[in-house]
């Protein structure tokens, strides 16, 4: 039996591209089985299309965890390299008390998820959708080897210029396997951006549109 690859959507996971990108990638292959994270139709039901695109569907932000499970995930984050070396950030860039604490819920939250939820699952690929500091926070704290891919819509890449998002987006950006950007004018953009670096593991890749578009534009 040809072995078969679970890819789960993380991120930004708006249906206008998800199912398209998906439902062509499945007319192609069938070898790829997809699930996805917090899934929001944004077409209300008034589009129909292949139930059969996603075998699961996730809200692991929304799931509530015990006292001990988030204390586990805190004696983990202490000996993290990632986690030190972000709280230094947050220092350095003058975070207040309320901030600090903040940051350090959801650095808590964010690892309990992943080892609680997301792990067990199984996953062999992980993809990110819409590539700005909060889409990609669940990157930091997966492990070394996962294989991991990061999608720039357009504005992700364009409308985020602050140092905060610059800094999250970059160390997303150096831990993933491959990240994806749909023409070569924006490849040279992310590569001013982020750095050089990217050019060896980005690939150029539309999203597909659904073609029953041209036809209305025809009509109307």
């Amino acid at each position: 039996m040809m072995r078969k690859y679970h890819i789960i959507s993380l991120g930004l996971s708006q249906s206008n591209f998800l199912t398209q990108l998906y439902t062509e990638i499945l007319s192609r292959s069938d070898r790829f089985v997809f699930h996805v994270n917090h899934f929001f139709d944004l077409s209300k039901g008034n589009v129909e299309y292949d139930s059969a695109i996603f075998q699961s569907y996730h809200d692991f932000e929304a799931e509530s965890f015990s006292k001990w499970q988030y204390i586990q995930s805190l004696m983990s984050l202490l000996l993290c390299k990632t986690f030190w070396f972000f709280l230094w950030f947050e220092v350095r860039r003058g975070s207040g008390l309320n901030p600090l604490k903040q940051f350090l819920f959801t650095e808590i939250k964010t690892k309990t998820v992943i080892t609680k939820k997301i792990l067990p699952l199984q996953f062999d690929v992980y993809h990110f959708h819409f590539c700005k500091k909060n889409t990609l926070r669940l990157i930091h704290y997966l492990p070394k080897k996962s294989i991991i891919v990061c999608s720039f819509w357009g504005s992700d890449l364009y409308r985020n210029n602050n140092k905060n998002n610059h800094f999250y987006v970059r160390k997303a950006l150096e831990k993933a396997t491959a990240v994806t950007i749909q023409t070569p004018e924006m490849g040279k953009d992310l590569f001013e951006r982020y750095g050089n670096f990217l050019e060896r593991k980005t690939y150029y890749a539309q999203f597909a549109i659904e073609t029953s578009i041209y036809q209305l534009i025809d009509e109307y």
